[in-house]
């Protein structure tokens, strides 16, 4: 056995227990996310609402952004997307089956996209071209629009098990490639056993090096090398599927001093 193994208490018998859930569901981590990938697709409709959190490490320092969004989805283009950031403001996207209504509310600015695309693999890239949705971001948002992973992400493992709020879930870790960057990012997501619906994230991006100024006397400021690291995390609150949503929920009534811009 191995001496690491048996320094810290766990035998042959212990390890066996804690691999048994894993062994007994005799599932690889690409059937898990191919399941996932597949009840996405097979929609009628879904409801999630979600918390995320941004963590930038920068040398010793870290600050935190806190975000929320719900999403009203019903396929083929039939979608109401809330979103609220601290710095951003708040952005609504409305598609009603005919036209894209993106509403800024900071400014209270809008854009009307008509007619809306037929597919929803084109709706999902009108909103990364329009309305902050960061591509390709592993949320239920990409998967229930595109459904399929992003070409960035590499092979998939199986890494174990979690219990969030009551929600059996496989943990899958990946990596994902990020543009100019040689390393990639870590990636994790937990897959609800029951539902196989998406449960959560997790996205380490690799550490670059950053250019800070630390005040000094006399008004003067120095420059200084550090390394900031950039960590992502959002968690779903509740979720719905494959029930009956009325459609005026696809309808945004604007405010009145509502703007519209050109494009």
């Amino acid at each position: 056995m191995n001496e690491q193994l048996k320094r810290i208490g766990l035998g042959t018998a212990a390890i066996f227990i804690l691999l048994q859930p894993l062994i007994a569901s005799g599932q690889t981590a690409p059937d898990i996310v191919n399941q996932m990938l597949a009840t996405y697709r097979s929609m009628q409709s879904l409801q999630v609402v979600s918390n995320a959190e941004t963590y930038t490490v920068t040398g010793n320092k870290t600050t935190i952004i806190a975000n929320s969004s719900r999403l009203i989805w019903q396929p083929p283009n039939h979608l109401l997307l809330v979103m609220q950031n601290p710095i951003l403001g708040s952005t609504t996207v409305a598609c009603d089956g005919s036209q894209v209504i993106v509403y800024h509310g900071l400014h209270s600015l809008y854009r009307r996209y008509s007619p809306a695309p037929g597919t929803p693999q084109d709706l999902y890239r009108l909103l990364t071209r329009t309305a902050q949705v960061i591509e390709p971001t592993p949320d239920s948002l990409l998967f229930a629009l595109e459904g399929s992973l992003p070409p960035t992400i590499g092979s998939l493992t199986l890494i174990g098990s979690d219990n969030l709020n009551g929600h059996e879930c496989y943990i899958i870790k990946s990596s994902m490639k990020i543009v100019q960057q040689k390393a990639g990012a870590v990636l994790k997501m937990w897959i609800d056993k029951q539902t196989h619906l998406l449960m959560k994230i997790s996205l380490q991006l690799p550490p670059i090096p950053v250019k800070i100024f630390i005040p000094q006397k006399n008004h003067h400021f120095i420059t200084q090398t550090v390394s900031q690291r950039l960590i992502i995390r959002e968690w779903v609150v509740s979720t719905q599927f494959n029930q009956p949503i009325p459609s005026k929920m696809f309808d945004l009534k604007l405010p009145k001093d509502a703007i519209l811009q050109t494009y």
